[in-house]
């Protein structure tokens, strides 16, 4: 009977390690995934609200026939045919009523009424975010930006909600759901704590850094080392030291 040779024996101890490592990296994400159920709630939350405002086909589709109009195949009660026009981001309109979405926007003065970008809207009485009414907005100076946010001569809007403390001279939106001003940096309309603005820059995939922290969807990514820190793909970073998968720290990436 012969007996194994050394070489086996290696091989099925690599086997075994390898199987341990990967099973080890698999547990750990698993428990990294347990532990982050609300962050990925609340920033899936997030990132549907920007597709909602970016995206003009994802609010659902207007057709019409000789005798009725149609929002996503359900026909809408009492719109003019000969008059209904589709405007964007969910508006349309007839020569009676302002729509969104196929449902009547009460009050809307369909004479002023037009359709702005990334779901905000305004007539000579109202401004407009997803077809709720913006309290307060000045509509004189009333324009929709990039990446869900807004603003006019007094406040900053973000998915149609003031953007407190925001300085509006100053106020620019940069990307990926990420704005400043000359004293803030903000990310879904809420400040960024701690950010210092004037070395602020977004990287990708939810990222950004300044001088001195990193950041994912806008809040701090502990332990970080920012000269090297780099964004990789579907989630993850590294820097001298560490990985990163949706701004915690893992062993692995």
């Amino acid at each position: 009977m012969k007996m194994p040779s050394i070489s086996m024996y290696f091989l099925l101890l690599f086997v075994l390690i390898f199987e341990y490592k990967v099973l080890g990296l698999n547990i750990e994400r698993e428990l990294y995934d347990d532990e982050n159920d609300s962050l990925d709630d609340e920033e899936r939350e997030v990132l549907i609200k920007r597709q909602y405002s970016q995206n003009p086909n994802y609010y659902g589709t207007y057709t019409k026939d000789s005798f009725n109009v149609y929002f996503n195949g359900q026909k809408i009660s009492g719109a003019s045919v000969s008059s209904f026009q589709v405007l964007n981001y969910g508006y349309a309109k007839d020569s009676f009523n302002v729509y969104f979405n196929g449902q009547k926007l009460s009050g809307a003065s369909v004479s002023s009424f037009q359709s702005l970008n990334y779901g905000y809207a305004k007539d000579s009485f109202n401004a407009y975010y997803a077809g709720q009414k913006i309290s307060g907005a000045s509509l004189s100076s009333f324009q929709g930006l990039n990446d869900g946010y807004a603003k006019d001569s007094f406040n900053a809007y973000y998915a149609g909600q003031k953007v407190s403390g925001a300085t509006v001279f100053s106020f620019q939106v940069l990307k990926d759901g990420y704005a400043k001003d000359s004293f803030d940096a903000y990310y879904a309309g809420q400040k960024v704590s701690g950010a210092t603005v004037f070395s602020f820059q977004v990287l990708k995939d939810g990222y950004a850094k300044d001088s001195f922290d990193a950041y994912y969807v806008g809040q701090k990514v502990s332990g970080a080392t920012v000269f090297s820190f780099q964004v990789l793909n579907d989630g993850y970073a590294k820097d001298s030291f560490n990985y990163y998968y949706m701004g915690k720290k893992v062993s692995h990436m």
